[in-house]
């Protein structure tokens, strides 16, 4: 029968709390169903559950009604089945939700979160501040008269500053017979053209060292590695001693031949092409039929990319802000960078006060090429970065 309480029959209070929901007793020609409800009891019903009881093993069958032979309150339990989902049953939306762990907040996060990002925003707003302070001081000072320099505040503009900011830039271009055009040229061709070879030579070299086992490549790239330590302040002097030797002191060479050795981007060069170039590619290219160079420009120095970037910024910027190497090799002022041209007309502020204004003017210009090379070569930069962070 199933169903342990027939139709009637009183319950003591015991067990009325416990068998009031059952129904009534039903005989039992279901067979093999049994097999087929207990499976069913394993899935969430929408329907009350209806488990099945089952005896305390303490209490004897056969005597009548479940607990009439003992006075002693009964604790029957329920029997709960393994369930192993299977995995194309679905479990409902709310088990899912129940499972998921609450998360406590603790007291006075959301306070310290507010409070840390302000922090944060402060010292960030502090170092805006005083990296932009200075530009807007050159392009303010930039557009005023040496009478409006001496007189005027300095971080703010004048009446006539947009009229007196065009007669400077004029002049600046036409002064001393025109050469600073020629020592932007120079600047230019200096950062750009030696940046640029030495942005491919560094790669070359890195690549070599990382990809390829020889006998002494560690103590080459140890010793690269120091260079990278030795200021280049203190590498003018013996530079100016071997070229003086050669005869290529004050010349273009003086400058140019320096600027395109890059210990630090061999250095980024070998640590990026030992993550970012699989050997496995290089193998597929050898297999293919490349050869080494045509490997290494068609396919290593695309994967390089970014920290080719990374390294010709580094250099433009090196070589364009360049002073004390073109102070000790050159003489002839057609050959100055802008750097050293503008501490020439510095230097002649005290003969000629009125070349102050065309000092300022000229170092606003100056940061020009640098502003384009950052601007135009970021979204390479960024991409590229990503897409290595993402390999």
């Amino acid at each position: 029968m199933v169903g342990e309480n027939p139709p009637g029959r009183s319950r003591s209070r015991t067990h009325r709390c416990l068998l009031d929901h059952r129904n009534a007793a039903t005989p039992d020609r279901t067979g093999g169903l049994q097999a087929v409800h207990l499976v069913d009891h394993q899935q969430l019903h929408p329907q009350s559950a209806r488990l099945l009881g089952v005896v305390d093993p303490e209490l004897q069958s056969g005597r009548g009604v479940l607990g009439r032979s003992r006075r002693r309150h009964v604790h029957p339990f329920v029997r709960l089945f393994e369930t192993h989902q299977p995995e194309d049953r679905t479990v409902s939306a709310q088990s899912q939700t129940s499972a998921r762990p609450v998360r406590k907040a603790t007291p006075g996060g959301p306070r310290e979160s507010i409070l840390s990002r302000t922090a944060a925003m402060l010292i960030m707003g502090v170092f805006t501040l005083y990296f932009l302070i200075p530009i807007f001081w050159l392009v303010v000072s930039s557009t005023k008269t040496l009478g409006n320099f001496n007189s005027t505040f300095s971080l703010w503009f004048t009446s006539t500053s947009f009229t007196d900011g065009i007669a400077n830039i004029v002049k600046l271009f036409t002064y001393d017979d025109a050469v600073f055009p020629r020592w932007m040229l120079n600047s230019v061709v200096y950062a750009l053209v030696a940046g640029g070879l030495g942005t491919i030579l560094a790669a070359m070299c890195g690549y070599a060292l990382a990809k390829y086992r020889f006998r002494g490549s560690e103590a080459i790239f140890n010793t690269i590695l120091g260079g990278v330590l030795v200021p280049a302040t203190a590498l003018a002097l013996p530079l100016f001693l071997i070229f003086s030797q050669v005869s290529l002191t004050n010349t273009f060479w003086a400058v140019f031949l320096p600027s395109i050795v890059s210990p630090f981007g061999v250095y980024l060069s070998r640590i990026y092409a030992s993550s970012s170039v699989p050997d496995e590619i290089i193998e597929a290219a050898r297999i293919d039929g490349s050869g080494e160079v045509r490997t290494f420009f068609t396919v290593s120095v695309r994967l390089m990319s970014p920290a080719l970037v990374t390294i010709f910024l580094f250099q433009f910027v090196s070589i364009w802000n360049n002073f004390f190497l073109p102070l000790i090799m050159l003489r002839d002022q057609s050959l100055f960078p802008v750097t050293l041209g503008l501490f020439t007309w510095n230097s002649q502020v005290s003969q000629i006060p009125d070349i102050r204004t065309l000092v300022i003017a000229g170092a606003l210009v100056s940061i020009i090429p640098l502003l384009i090379a950052f601007l135009s070569l970021q979204r390479f930069w960024r991409n590229g970065l990503g897409a290595g962070g993402l390999k």
